[in-house]
């Protein structure tokens, strides 16, 4: 990734506040934000968003963030749909995450670099709990 995170907070190019999601910038916890579709309680945007708003270019879904940089726990980024609880991002990810080009599931993380625990990495569809490598 081209940076760095710390607790429960998601860092991408700029910087971010409590229950805030930038899409191009930082994030906190919680949020998800990808170029396609999210859930419920998301923030997505290409700056910057305040209290439990969604700012992106498409729609969004619960619990999520998207970026292109690191991300933390219960988080989804991916370039399509994507679920509850889940991140997707191309570098680094962390515990129950899932980064992917595709579909993803519940609680997992598919990106083109590193994954940890309980993470699915592939260029389809995934499912709960697991882990594919190129």
């Amino acid at each position: 990734m081209e940076h760095h995170m710390t607790k429960d907070l998601f860092v991408m190019e700029h910087h971010v506040t409590k229950e805030l999601f930038v899409m191009e910038h930082h994030m906190t916890k919680d949020l998800f934000v990808m170029e396609h579709h999210v859930t419920k309680e998301l923030f997505v945007m290409e700056h910057y968003v305040t209290k439990e708003l969604f700012v992106m270019e498409h729609y969004v879904t619960k619990e999520l963030l998207v970026m292109e940089h690191h991300v933390t726990k219960e988080l989804f980024v991916m370039e399509h749909y994507v679920t509850k609880e889940l991140l997707v991002m191309e570098h680094h990810v962390t515990k129950e995450l899932f980064v992917m080009e595709h579909h993803v599931t519940k609680e997992l993380l598919v990106m083109e670099h590193h994954v940890t625990k309980e993470l699915l990495v592939m260029e389809h569809h995934v499912t709960k709990e697991l882990l594919v490598q190129s």
